[in-house]
């Protein structure tokens, strides 16, 4: 077991590393140590980090064959885990273009990060289902997932998310010609 968990670590830093190929080496030994043993904790979050990766890579169908198994076995059904993956795989749908099946993967992230009070999750959320209705070129639906997001963002612990959701929301307002609208996006 101890091998498995040191062998999914390694994937996790090369992964950091943006060494996707060294990080799926690790990530199959893992998962392969875990089935093994029969440790289905592991064998679940090695599958779903291996489809991560995958996504990360631009891979999404494998991505997604992955993340559905992954959830599949998942046992505990409200866990941050489990809201990582799920975001995970509408964001592969929504790269495949398939806006209502993210949307609904993406949806399901967000209702298990409510009813966990997980804020930093929720703002995640909220700007992934605004940037698949902005990808889906609804504008609006966009604006307001965006708009709600920063109820849960905070520029001391999410500074990365905080950038990129009020660039979001400006680029959406320069583009439509609704300055008022960048402003709010843009301004600090």
């Amino acid at each position: 077991k101890l091998e498995s968990y040191s062998l999914e670590n390694l994937g996790s830093v090369y992964v950091y590393l943006g060494e996707y190929e060294r990080a799926i080496t690790y990530l199959e030994k893992s998962l392969a140590i875990s089935r093994e043993i029969k440790d289905y904790q592991s064998e679940v979050i090695s599958m779903g980090n291996l489809g991560a990766v995958y996504d990360l890579m631009g891979k999404h169908e494998q991505a997604i064959a992955y993340l559905e198994q992954s959830l599949g076995l998942m046992q505990i059904k409200n866990s941050i885990t489990r809201v990582k993956f799920i975001g995970i795989l509408g964001i592969a749908y929504q790269c495949l273009g398939q806006y209502e099946q993210a949307i609904t993967y993406l949806e399901d992230s967000l209702a298990i990060s409510w009813e966990m009070k997980a804020h930093k999750e929720e703002a995640i959320s909220l700007i992934n289902i605004g940037n698949t209705y902005r990808e889906w070129g609804q504008m609006e639906r966009a604006i307001e997932n965006y708009r709600d997001s920063f109820k849960f963002t905070n520029p001391q612990t999410m500074p990365a998310e905080c950038f990129k959701l009020g660039r979001s929301l400006g680029d959406i307002g320069f583009t439509q010609g609704d300055w008022y609208l960048a402003l709010e996006g843009y301004e600090p």
